[in-house]
């Protein structure tokens, strides 16, 4: 009997002690702070991060890149240079000879001014003397250009391109048409009016200063080319001298 209630004890008594260790861990796992995760002990010796490790470097990072001036961009701002264009007009005198007699050509220029350098227009003369057998007039198409396109001094360069009429003298015979066989007709020598038309080109250049913002005075040189004109091609040709005062905002 003895035998028999200490082997049916011994079960009993080990559950008891079971039981009781497991009381104790349990109150020691309340008592205890909370440590660091078994994986963040090991990861510096294994040379790896983990998620804990992460999360800081990476909130680190990313306030880096805010606290980070923006990298400059390359080149500078862009600038807009408006083109400006402006209408002038030009009254003009011209000195020269025609016909072997002194001429004053009066005439006005206008057009369209592009960025201070470049000019297109027309212009047109006629000669001032006016006296019978001493006509002569022309107009073109006008294109010059500006050396420096501003500053108080410039030099403009320019050229006409156009046509014309004259009535001009000429002393001496003057065919009249063509007779038979095709020989010319002359009358008796003497003074003839000879009106024709003519094609003219005209180079010029000019000294620009200026006197204000929108008024310059112009000084310059030219030649006349005549071509067409009735046996007085070589009398309409020859220099000029020219002055002119151009009115417009440059």
């Amino acid at each position: 009997m003895k035998t028999l209630s200490l082997r049916a004890s011994l079960p009993s008594a080990f559950l008891l002690v079971l039981l009781t260790a497991a009381a104790a861990a349990a109150q020691t796992a309340v008592a205890l702070p909370a440590g660091p995760s078994l994986a963040s002990q090991l990861a510096p010796l294994a040379g790896v991060r983990t998620t804990e490790s992460l999360v800081p470097a990476a909130s680190a990072a990313a306030d880096d890149a805010q606290r980070r001036p923006a990298d400059p961009q390359p080149g500078g701002p862009m600038t807009v240079v408006p083109v400006r264009n402006a209408f002038v007009v030009a009254p003009e005198v011209k000195f020269g000879t025609v016909n072997h007699r002194s001429a004053t050509f009066a005439g006005v220029t206008g057009g369209v001014l592009m960025d201070n350098r470049l000019f297109v227009g027309a212009g047109g003369y006629w000669l001032a003397n006016n006296d019978p057998g001493f006509e002569m007039g022309y107009a073109g198409a006008i294109v010059g250009w500006y050396l420096t396109g501003g500053g108080p001094i410039d030099v403009n360069l320019t050229g006409l391109i156009g046509g014309g009429w004259s009535t001009l003298t000429s002393v001496g015979a003057v065919p009249l048409g063509m007779g038979r066989h095709g020989h010319p007709m002359y009358p008796q020598p003497g003074a003839w009016y000879v009106a024709s038309d003519f094609f003219i080109a005209e180079p010029g250049a000019n000294v620009c200063i200026r006197i204000t913002r929108s008024v310059w005075i112009n000084a310059g040189v030219g030649y006349r080319y005549v071509s067409g004109a009735y046996g007085l091609d070589n009398e309409m040709r020859g220099a000029s001298g020219s002055v002119a005062v151009t009115f417009g905002r440059r």
